[in-house]
């Protein structure tokens, strides 16, 4: 008598405890998206749809707006070789506030200082500019930096481009919002205002997500790998993308910074398009 054979049953690999929805990849995407667009969108790049209009209110000159978006570029550069060096001049620091904390962080500064440029007290522009760049480069490293490497602990790293969508949805989100300001004639304290409040907005959605470590403490040995990312290339090859990097923004960054003042000039009075060219770009 031959052996019957033994039917198979398909058993079903074991489940890990769903995720929340907070620590799922997409929700991890678009907080890194919104963070982005806070402190860049508005950070960093809210200054060029309200020139016009501070031009135009006549708190400030033309030379004088040049000098607050250069306090903002050079408090841009000084926060991001902060951001580098932060880890090895105080690691104990550095142990307590992890990316996601100083991302935090950089978006409650990028806020405060976002409002306070509605109050009339020119003389601190400039430092509040300054402030802001450095906080926008806090928040453009950390939060990158966090959210990379959950996405890859979570094995979706791909959708990491979703996160640089940022910019340009707050460009495109601020840039929209100053014509209707312009073509309603706000002023532009007014418009700080509005800026401070989206910003409010967007953090609504990055705060539940963007938290703790990136690599929980009872993590496996794969996400640690995941985590640590390797080699990062050697000093040369950071050294060519940072002249790369370098070169790019000296081509398009005085152009950004003055495109709506430069498209005022060069068309007809009354034209709805020197506020579009903005958010188109």
């Amino acid at each position: 008598m031959e052996p019957q054979a033994t039917p198979s049953i398909d058993v079903p690999a074991p489940r890990g405890p769903a995720l929340h929805w907070s620590e799922r990849p997409h929700a991890v995407a678009l907080a890194g998206m919104l963070a982005l667009a806070v402190a860049m969108g508005v950070g960093r790049f809210a200054f060029t749809p309200l020139l016009p209009m501070m031009l135009h209110d006549g708190v400030l000159t033309l030379t004088e707006g040049s000098w607050l978006a250069t306090a903002n570029y050079v408090g841009y550069l000084l926060g991001a070789l902060a951001c580098m060096a932060l880890p090895w001049v105080a690691p104990g620091f550095y142990a307590r506030w992890h990316p996601a904390r100083l991302a935090r962080a950089g978006l409650v500064a990028t806020v405060l200082l976002t409002l306070a440029m509605a109050l009339p007290v020119a003389a601190a522009w400039p430092a509040l500019r300054f402030a802001a760049g450095a906080a926008s480069a806090f928040v453009l490293l950390n939060v990158a930096a966090w959210c990379m490497v959950r996405l890859a602990v979570l094995g979706r790293p791909a959708m990491g481009g979703l996160i640089f969508c940022g910019p340009g949805v707050g460009i495109v989100l601020t840039g929209l919002a100053a014509s209707a300001m312009v073509a309603a004639q706000w002023r532009a304290a007014s418009g700080w205002v509005v800026f401070g409040v989206l910003s409010v907005l967007l953090c609504v959605g990055v705060w539940p997500v963007v938290r703790g470590r990136a690599v929980k403490a009872d993590a496996g040995a794969q996400p640690r790998a995941a985590a640590q990312g390797g080699n990062a290339g050697t000093l040369a090859a950071r050294g060519v993308h940072a002249v790369a990097y370098g070169l790019a923004g000296l081509g398009y960054i005085v152009t950004a910074t003055f495109l709506p003042v430069i498209a005022r000039a060069a068309l007809p009075s009354g034209s709805p398009w020197p506020d579009l060219f903005w958010p188109m770009f």
